[in-house]
Protein backbone atom coordinates (compact mmCIF):
# COMPACT_ATOMS: atom_id res chain seq x y z
CA UNK A 1 0.00 0.00 0.00
CA UNK A 2 1.38 3.46 -0.86
CA UNK A 3 2.41 5.86 1.89
CA UNK A 4 1.27 9.50 1.92
CA UNK A 5 2.53 12.41 4.02
CA UNK A 6 0.42 15.31 5.30
CA UNK A 7 2.24 18.61 5.86
CA UNK A 8 0.43 21.38 7.75
CA UNK A 9 0.99 25.15 7.62
CA UNK A 10 -1.21 27.38 9.78
CA UNK A 11 0.63 30.63 9.09
CA UNK A 12 2.58 30.45 12.34
CA UNK A 13 3.78 26.86 12.40
CA UNK A 14 4.76 24.37 9.73
CA UNK A 15 4.62 20.66 10.45
CA UNK A 16 6.48 18.41 8.02
CA UNK A 17 5.07 14.88 8.28
CA UNK A 18 7.88 12.33 8.45
CA UNK A 19 5.74 9.35 9.50
CA UNK A 20 2.99 9.31 6.87
CA UNK A 21 0.01 7.05 6.47
CA UNK A 22 -0.50 3.94 4.34
CA UNK A 23 -3.58 4.42 2.17
CA UNK A 24 -5.05 2.54 -0.76
CA UNK A 25 -4.88 5.40 -3.28
CA UNK A 26 -4.20 9.07 -3.92
CA UNK A 27 -7.97 9.64 -3.87
CA UNK A 28 -8.12 8.24 -0.35
CA UNK A 29 -5.25 10.54 0.67
CA UNK A 30 -7.24 13.53 -0.62
CA UNK A 31 -10.24 12.45 1.46
CA UNK A 32 -8.00 12.20 4.54
CA UNK A 33 -6.57 15.67 3.82
CA UNK A 34 -10.08 17.13 3.56
CA UNK A 35 -11.05 15.54 6.87
CA UNK A 36 -7.88 16.90 8.48
CA UNK A 37 -8.59 20.41 7.15
CA UNK A 38 -12.12 20.32 8.51
CA UNK A 39 -10.86 19.23 11.94
CA UNK A 40 -8.16 21.90 12.03
CA UNK A 41 -10.67 24.59 11.01
CA UNK A 42 -12.99 23.49 13.83
CA UNK A 43 -10.11 23.75 16.32
CA UNK A 44 -9.27 27.25 15.04
CA UNK A 45 -12.91 28.26 15.50
CA UNK A 46 -13.08 26.90 19.05
CA UNK A 47 -9.82 28.66 19.94
CA UNK A 48 -10.92 31.90 18.26
CA UNK A 49 -7.92 31.96 15.91
CA UNK A 50 -8.87 33.31 12.48
CA UNK A 51 -6.56 32.55 9.57
CA UNK A 52 -5.72 30.05 6.88
CA UNK A 53 -4.56 26.46 7.28
CA UNK A 54 -2.96 24.61 4.37
CA UNK A 55 -2.56 20.84 4.13
CA UNK A 56 -0.21 19.49 1.47
CA UNK A 57 -0.17 15.78 0.63
CA UNK A 58 3.02 14.18 -0.68
CA UNK A 59 3.52 10.67 -1.99
CA UNK A 60 6.44 8.37 -1.14
CA UNK A 61 8.47 9.97 -3.97
CA UNK A 62 8.04 13.36 -2.25
CA UNK A 63 5.79 14.59 -5.09
CA UNK A 64 2.96 16.94 -4.11
CA UNK A 65 -0.33 15.30 -5.09
CA UNK A 66 -2.80 17.60 -3.35
CA UNK A 67 -2.98 20.91 -1.55
CA UNK A 68 -6.07 22.19 0.19
CA UNK A 69 -6.78 25.13 2.44
CA UNK A 70 -9.39 26.30 4.92
CA UNK A 71 -9.84 29.94 5.87
CA UNK A 72 -11.58 31.17 9.01
CA UNK A 73 -12.62 34.83 9.20
CA UNK A 74 -12.38 36.58 12.54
Amino acid sequence: MPRYFFDIDDGKRQVHDVIGMDLSSADRAMVEASTLLRTLAEIRQIEGRPGTTIVTVRDCDDEKIYEGSAHLEG
